[in-house]
C-alpha cells in the first residue's frame, strides 16, 4: 500500500534516523561536546595565527542542535551554555592585546541567545514531529497501533527477513457479532469493548510483537521469529485471555481468528495481511468462534 506524498518523512527525520536513532544517547552527547571543543580550537587557532576572525557561529550550532534534537530542550540549553562559554574562551585566547572584558561578555551573551533560541526551536520541532508520528500511528479508540503502525512494523520485519531467513506469523482477530453490541448497548459500549480487547491483546503478547486495530472490530498481531507450532500455542492462549477479559467487562462475545505462518518472507505486507484475513473469514463462514491455522512455505518465491 503506497502512502500519499504528504506522508513521506521529512529530510530532517531521515537524517535523524540515520544518525541519532543508531547511536546511544551518551554517544550523541559525547560527539556533540567534542564537536563544540573542536570548533572552539579551530576558531582560536585560526584567529591567533592568521590574524582574522572566522564566522563560526553556524559551526557551533551543529553540535548544539544535534544534542537538542537527540535529548530535548533541557540538554539543548546546557549545550548552548557550553558552546557560548567555549566560544567566549576562544575569543579571549585569540584576541591580540588586552581585550575589554565587557566586550567579551557582550559577545558571549549575544552568542548564547542565538544558541538557546536555536536549540529550543530544534527541540520543539523534534517533539512536534514525534507527537504527530505518535498520533498518526495510534488508534484513537483503543490506544494501540493502527493500520499504518502495523504496516511500518511489518515492513521492518520483512526487511530483516530478507537478510536473515526465519519464520514469521500473523494472526487476524475479528469480534463475532460486534454489531449487535453497538445495536443493543450503543456505540459507547462498543468503544469500551474495543478498548478492553486492545488492552488484553497488548498485554498478552511479547513486547516485540506488533498489535494493531486495522478495522472496526478487527485486530492483527505480528509475531516475528515464530513458527507454526508456537503460533498455534500463543494464539490459543491469547484467545483464552481475551475471553476472560471481555467476560470480566460484562460482555459475552467470541472471536474468529485467522493465523498464518510464513516459512519464507511474503512478497509484501499486503500479502501477509490478505492471507491472515482470508484465514479469518474461513472461520466466519464456517461457525465463528474458532481459529484457522495455515502455513505458507514459499510465498516469496
Amino acid at each position: 500500500m503506497e502512502r500519499p506524498d504528504g506522508d513521506r518523512p521529512l529530510v530532517l527525520e531521515r537524517v535523524s534516523s540515520l544518525l541519532v536513532q543508531r547511536l546511544s544517547n551518551r554517544t550523541v552527547l559525547l560527539l556533540s561536546g567534542a564537536g563544540i571543543v573542536a570548533v572552539g580550537c579551530v576558531d582560536a587557532a585560526v584567529s591567533r595565527l592568521a590574524g582574522f576572525d572566522l564566522a563560526v557561529t553556524p559551526l557551533y550550532l551543529l553540535p548544539v542542535g544535534f544534542a537538542a534534537w537527540a535529548s530535548g530542550a533541557t540538554v539543548g540549553l546546557l549545550f548552548a551554555l557550553y558552546a557560548a562559554a567555549v566560544e567566549g574562551a576562544a575569543a579571549w585566547i585569540s584576541a591580540r592585546g588586552r581585550p575589554e572584558p565587557w566586550a567579551t561578555a557582550l559577545g558571549v551573551v549575544m552568542e548564547l541567545a542565538v544558541f538557546v533560541g536555536a536549540s529550543y526551536t530544534i527541540a520543539r520541532l523534534r517533539w512536534h514531529l514525534s507527537y504527530e508520528h505518535h498520533l498518526s500511528h495510534t488508534d484513537p479508540v483503543t490506544g494501540i497501533g493502527n493500520l499504518r503502525s502495523f504496516e511500518d512494523a511489518a515492513e521492518r520485519e520483512l526487511s530483516r527477513l530478507a537478510r536473515r531467513a526465519s519464520p514469521v506469523s500473523v494472526a487476524y482477530f475479528d469480534v463475532d457479532h460486534f454489531k449487535d453490541v453497538n445495536d443493543r448497548h450503543g456505540h459507547a459500549a462498543g468503544d469500551q469493548l474495543l478498548r478492553v480487547i486492545g488492552t488484553a491483546l497488548r498485554g498478552s503478547v511479547r513486547t516485540l510483537d506488533s498489535v494493531a486495530r486495522v478495522g472496526g472490530d478487527e485486530f492483527v498481531v505480528l509475531f516475528p521469529e515464530t513458527d507454526a507450532a508456537t503460533c498455534r500455542r500463543v494464539v490459543e492462549r491469547v484467545r483464552g485471555l481475551l475471553g476472560e477479559a471481555v467476560a470480566a467487562a460484562g460482555c459475552d462475545c467470541t472471536f474468529s481468528v485467522g493465523a498464518v505462518t510464513f516459512v519464507t518472507a511474503p512478497r509484501g505486507v499486503a500479502e501477509l495481511l490478505q492471507a491472515s484475513d482470508q484465514a479469518m473469514y474461513a472461520v466466519k463462514r464456517d461457525h465463528r468462534n474458532g481459529a484457522e491455522y495455515q502455513v505458507v512455505v514459499s510465498a516469496g518465491a
